[in-house]
């Protein structure tokens, strides 16, 4: 099976998985809660970084049942986090990809405790991995690490209250949001391997979740004008567009170095790469 077969089969895998595991756990509690914890499950979604991870921890000879483990347990805190962005008191979105968001769809006090059944469940998914014990330790302490109060929420923090002035913040406020995930999802196969891959690794996927997220910013200023940073992109558009062509290239260079078998991270990341802009 080709690289770029592999991530459609994955995405298949990890979509009935995901799905299976809440119905398994909690369909026994009221019909309401239950149908209220799942509906962000229906909503129409990408499956990115749970792909990223199996492509990692395959990449480097993994179990598969690790690597599902850990493609739930950042989907879920992706999920959590998805659901308290959209809240009125955040970004006060009522859409997420043609679908009514949570507080919409229920009230804003079912978002706020959804997003935090999700957040908490991320980590039960990895402590709960009937594996090694000092597997599940280091995985847990790197995943604590890059949802920490001074990643994702201050990232976020930022993002709501305006601190960010310039090319430098903008670049530093998407390590934060998004590079701190992603830097988790390509580093959790190399647990298996050496540090110093797994270092290059946390880069390598901090500096893509950047490049990933500026390109969503590039997509965002072509469409709405008086979108977030509009102006910050216009007047680095071509240092950006830049530093996003020259990122994706690096990081195919290193991958192919560093994984024994790089073929299918490398086809997701030159599809990422190929992003309209």
């Amino acid at each position: 099976m080709s690289g770029c077969a592999q991530l459609d089969f994955y995405k298949k895998r990890f979509d009935y998985l995901f799905k299976q595991y809440f119905q398994t756990h909690y369909q026994h509690l009221e019909s309401a809660y239950y149908q209220q914890l799942t509906y962000a499950l229906e909503t129409p979604a990408k499956r990115l970084r749970p792909l990223i991870i199996y492509a990692s921890v395959l990449g480097f000879g993994g179990a598969l049942e690790w690597a599902d483990a850990l493609a739930m347990a950042v989907e879920s805190a992706h999920t959590y986090s998805l659901i308290h962005d959209d809240l009125p008191c955040m970004d006060d979105d009522s859409f997420r990809r043609g679908w009514p968001t949570v507080h919409e769809r229920y009230s804003e006090g079912v978002a706020l405790l959804i997003g935090d059944a999700f957040l908490t469940e991320a980590f039960g998914l990895i402590g709960e991995y009937r594996g090694a014990d000092s597997l599940k330790i280091r995985a847990l302490q790197d995943f604590f690490r890059v949802m920490r109060a001074d990643q994702l929420l201050y990232g976020q923090w930022r993002d709501l209250y305006g601190t960010v002035l310039d090319l430098d913040g903008l670049y530093s406020l998407h390590a934060q949001k998004t590079g701190a995930l992603f830097s988790f999802c390509f580093a959790a196969g190399a647990y298996l391997g050496q540090n110093i891959q797994k270092t290059t690794l946390h880069r390598i996927g901090r500096e893509i979740g950047v490049v990933f997220q500026l390109q969503d910013d590039l997509i965002d200023f072509h469409q709405d004008a008086k979108k977030h940073f509009h102006f910050l992109i216009q007047n680095n558009y071509v240092a950006i567009k830049k530093l996003i062509e020259e990122t994706y290239a690096r990081a195919l260079q290193d991958m192919r170095e560093l994984l024994p078998n790089s073929q299918w991270m490398c086809c997701l990341v030159e599809n990422l790469a190929q992003r309209h802009l």
